[in-house]
């Protein structure tokens, strides 16, 4: 337990200078994570990522940083197909189908807007990559961008998945689902899957609660939560809430959306995450901005 944690009333809006053992650090947990160390101008990932610990007021917010961070996960957009693909092994192994109905997981009120990351994974159900797989048995697989186009019913030996690369508290796929069934009344009790390349545990076990499989080739963990001792967990807990105070996080993203306490950026970090390592202030930069 630590005893000697006191909550500070106010912060300084001053940055703590990067000495060069403190850079030294840095750059060991950039080689060690393998991310570039590129210093050439400031808004390089090591950049910015120096300046969020500049922001720090203590050693001890420093080292908890740096703890998180030897558990942030990043996955670079080349690099989704292989995470991808792992998911749709395991499910072509698991699941008898003969066709295959594939849309981005949106939420209603996202339809119409820019295309999702739900969109670029989709479309890789539609390679030729998936037909060299040993668990690929010629099923009949169709990609479609909008719920309008999918059958009004399906027989036992069809499926609709959605797709996307990352799932969080699992509220998108809910409105997504529930929006299935408004348009299409009759999928009500079609075998709906999901898969993604990362979801949160909360996430897989509320979609999982309601009959819905998911197939995610990494399942996260709260970051404090979940890793802590009970004692420790309150002090980390306290310690994140004076970070995410000093850089002024909005109270609907404390601990990351809906608390999820993630630690992981994709092609851009979700909402989920952890704010002091997206969210730019008055104070500091961060290293995966949204």
């Amino acid at each position: 337990m630590h005893k000697s944690f006191r909550r500070k009333k106010e912060f300084t809006s001053k940055t703590r200078p990067i000495t060069p053992s403190l850079l030294l650090k840095i750059r060991q947990k950039f080689i060690q994570k393998g991310w570039a160390i590129e210093d050439d101008h400031e808004n390089t990932c090591f950049q910015r990522y120096c300046s969020m610990i500049s922001g720090l007021v203590n050693d001890e917010q420093e080292n908890f940083i740096f703890d998180l961070t030897d558990r942030f996960l990043t996955i670079e957009d080349r690099e989704y197909e292989r995470y991808f693909f792992y998911s749709v092994k395991n499910l072509l192994r698991a699941v008898q189908c003969k066709n295959i109905y594939v849309i981005p997981m949106i939420a209603p009120e996202d339809i119409g807007y820019s295309v999702k990351s739900g969109g670029r994974v989709a479309y890789l159900l539609k390679g030729t990559k998936i037909k060299t797989f040993s668990e690929y048995k010629q099923q009949t697989i169709k990609l479609y961008e909008n719920i309008e186009r999918l059958p009004d019913d399906l027989s036992k030996d069809e499926i609709i998945i959605l797709t996307d690369d990352f799932m969080g508290s699992g509220d998108t796929a809910i409105k997504a689902i529930n929006h299935i069934f408004k348009i299409k009344p009759n999928l009500r009790y079609a075998k709906i899957i999901i898969i993604c390349i990362a979801a949160l545990r909360t996430g897989v076990e509320l979609l999982e609660s309601r009959g819905i499989d998911v197939y995610a080739t990494v399942i996260l963990n709260k970051g404090i939560s979940d890793y802590y001792e009970p004692s420790d967990k309150i002090f980390y807990l306290s310690l994140m809430d004076q970070i995410e105070n000093r850089i002024k996080a909005p109270y609907n993203y404390k601990l990351g959306y809906k608390q999820s306490e993630a630690l992981i950026s994709l092609i851009r970090p979700p909402n989920n995450t952890f704010p002091v390592f997206w969210l730019d202030n008055k104070i500091a930069k961060s290293p995966f901005p949204r």
